[in-house]
């Protein structure tokens, strides 16, 4: 390990080096995407570890060559909504994770001498599409620790402080969450439901796979404040799009989203020493 690595930068390289040995890539990737430099630590440490929790105005891009490159890439290479691609692009990136997450925490109980106590990650939505992707349960007695849902996030809005909020940065707020007046808006809304009804007694997070050239990780955030943003964050509406639409001519993109500000969030770190605090409890 370098001198100038941090635990959180370290814990990443395992899961893109798992999603490297599952072959998988995305779709008009961005050079940086999956790649960890010598100037990844330095950048997590100064726009995210820095200014973490605060709540007035954010640092500037990090600039150099490195925003000039982010950003004549994504220029260029404007997004094109394909649903299906979208979703199967997704589905990869749910399993790569979910094996990761699984590896990690039994693999850091072994380490800790909890060699007896085993956790395994699985799908919470099976039969029920509303309920967050995956659930943690203890082996040993069947006992759910934590639910979470799942994002990921490769592109970042760079426009977002011109065209949302002054206050915004491309780096610090481009983790969106859909909540569209469409069918995705119904799945929230009753996923809400669920989390704040019958399992209200659950710990319940939004975690959410986050690479771009500047920041990259994994980071989390309660359900709780995830809700209170929906409710207190102006909304923004993108631009339809043909793939928005699906062949019958049905609507199926979100439109409108909220950003979930980067600095409010935990990262990896944290969110595994949660799940293991968990796993060891009576």
């Amino acid at each position: 390990m370098k001198k100038n690595d941090l635990i959180q930068v370290n814990l990443y390289k395992h899961l893109i080096k798992k999603a490297k040995e599952l072959g998988i890539s995305a779709p008009a990737s961005h050079p940086m995407l999956f790649n960890v430099t010598e100037e990844t630590s330095k950048h997590y440490q100064a726009l995210y570890l820095n200014q973490r929790g605060s709540t007035g105005k954010l640092l500037g891009r990090p600039g150099k060559e490195l925003c000039k490159n982010c950003f004549s890439f994504h220029i260029n290479e404007l997004k094109e909504i394909d649903k299906k691609g979208d979703l199967n692009f997704g589905k990869k990136l749910e399993e790569c994770f979910q094996q990761y997450v699984q590896e990690m925490l039994n693999h850091l109980l072994k380490i800790k001498g909890y060699s007896d106590i085993s956790v395994r990650c699985e799908r919470a939505d099976t039969g029920n599409y509303h309920m967050p992707d995956f659930r943690l349960v203890r082996e040993n007695d069947g006992k759910i620790l934590a639910y979470f849902e799942f994002k990921s996030i490769f592109r970042p809005f760079l426009s977002i402080s011109k065209k949302v909020d002054s206050n915004y940065k491309c780096y610090s707020h481009s983790l969106t969450l859909d909540i569209g007046s469409n069918e995705e808006k119904q799945k929230l809304k009753e996923q809400r439901v669920l989390v704040e009804g019958v399992l209200a007694a659950n710990i319940v997070d939004y975690v959410y796979w986050y690479d771009i050239p500047c920041v990259k990780g994994v980071f989390s955030i309660s359900s709780s404040s995830v809700y209170n943003l929906m409710d207190t964050q102006q909304i923004y509406t993108r631009k339809e799009t043909d793939g928005d639409y699906n062949d019958k001519g049905t609507k199926v993109g979100s439109i409108d989203k909220i950003y979930i500000p980067l600095v409010q969030m935990n990262d990896i770190k944290n969110l595994l020493i949660k799940y293991i605090t968990l796993a060891i409890a009576p």
